[in-house]
């Protein structure tokens, strides 16, 4: 078995061949392996979480101190856990910055944050084009200038999670009637998602701007959405196609996804189980360089994964994210007797430091035996 990129002590730079031969589909025995430290916003970073205001959320109730905080106990626990990944660092993930950058309004209650949609009209929707003045704006680049500091090289630091065009539109103006403007409003829909894609492309770019290009590459993906390239890329997540049909997604979403990762050069792309016939599309996107593909056993349909899986590591590199459970061992039998060789990353999640050091020993365990 190949050993762990990332052993205690390994400088993540010094070990980027496991991530290499991951993009290149090249088999080093076994998938990579992430182990997640949270699951969940609040047993990922609990201190900011807990800081948070009940109610409206405005970009100044975020606890710069508190998220720094947490972001060191993660950084101490990942250093002595030591998988194939270093650690990431991302502002805030559990805010919908694009989506309140575009005006909606953020609302948390106990460990709950979502964006409420606030879109009444279609008629009289427009996304705005000076995203950079927006508050919600600068409060995103100031926490990536601030990580950025507060690494000082140990750590790499990534984009926020941006979602993308389909989740950012069901957000604004709500998840129930989102589904029936496409059908009823099919042209005024299609220019909104246009818009929507450049509001992303611009927000990515100046956190990318903030963030020091490296000669060693760039770690993109907070928690389960980890991989590295050579070059800067972004992470697209269209939720929101399970309330969609594929014909819907082909003629509206699929173009600015595409030229999405065309502007960029490089892509990944999180797709959950409920969308299995997304595959097959996003395998026609030419700079779409990894798609990862959950699996979630509270509502998934196993055998479609599974062969769904099959399917993209074919042509692209597939992670799979998890979250561990009672079941694991059986599950990573199967994964590793039916998807063989190279171009598999597994980002397993477990809700504090002892469970992801169990994570790990398990997984090695199951290797050894197999």
């Amino acid at each position: 078995m190949v050993p762990f990129g990332l052993s205690n002590g390994v400088n993540f730079r010094d070990a980027l061949d496991v991530q290499d031969s991951f993009l290149k589909r090249k088999d080093i025995g076994r998938p990579l392996l992430g182990c997640t430290i949270g699951a969940f916003a609040h047993h990922h970073l609990p201190e900011s979480i807990k800081a948070l205001p009940n109610g409206i959320l405005r970009p100044d109730d975020i606890n710069i101190e508190a998220f720094l905080s947490d972001c060191e106990r993660l950084y101490e626990g990942h250093q002595k856990l030591g998988d194939d990944f270093p650690f990431v660092a991302a502002p805030c993930t559990f805010i919908p910055w694009v989506e309140a950058i575009l005006g909606c309004p953020v609302k948390v209650s106990g460990n709950s944050i979502w964006a409420d949609h606030f879109v009444e009209d279609i008629s009289t929707w427009k996304i705005p084009h000076n995203v950079e003045d927006s508050p919600w704006t600068q409060k995103l680049l100031e926490l990536t200038e601030i990580l950025v500091k507060k690494s000082s090289g140990r750590f790499p630091v990534a984009l926020t999670l941006m979602r993308g065009p389909a989740d950012i539109m069901s957000a604004m103006r709500g998840g129930n009637v989102f589904p029936m403007d496409m059908i009823d409003e099919p042209d005024r829909m299609s220019d909104i998602a246009a818009a929507c894609g450049e509001a992303f492309i611009k927000i990515a770019k100046l956190q990318h701007e903030r963030i020091p290009d490296e000669g060693w590459g760039y770690m993109d993906g907070d928690k389960g959405m980890k991989v590295w390239m050579p070059y800067k890329y972004v992470w697209i997540q269209e939720d929101a196609m399970a309330l969609l049909s594929p014909d819907i997604y082909r003629d509206c979403f699929f173009p600015v996804d595409n030229h999405i990762a065309e502007t960029f050069g490089h892509t990944a792309f999180h797709l959950h189980a409920t969308a299995l016939w997304a595959v097959d599309e996003l395998l026609n996107i030419k700079n779409l360089d990894v798609i990862q593909l959950n699996y979630e056993d509270a509502f998934c349909d196993a055998e479609g994964v599974f062969a769904a899986w099959k399917k993209i590591k074919v042509k692209k590199p597939l992670v799979i994210w998890a979250q561990y459970n009672k079941d694991f061992d059986v599950w990573l039998r199967r994964v590793l007797r039916e998807l063989p060789g190279g171009g598999v990353s597994l980002q397993i999640s477990g809700e504090n430091y002892e469970r992801a050091l169990e994570i790990k020993e398990h997984y090695c365990k199951i290797l050894k035996e197999v």
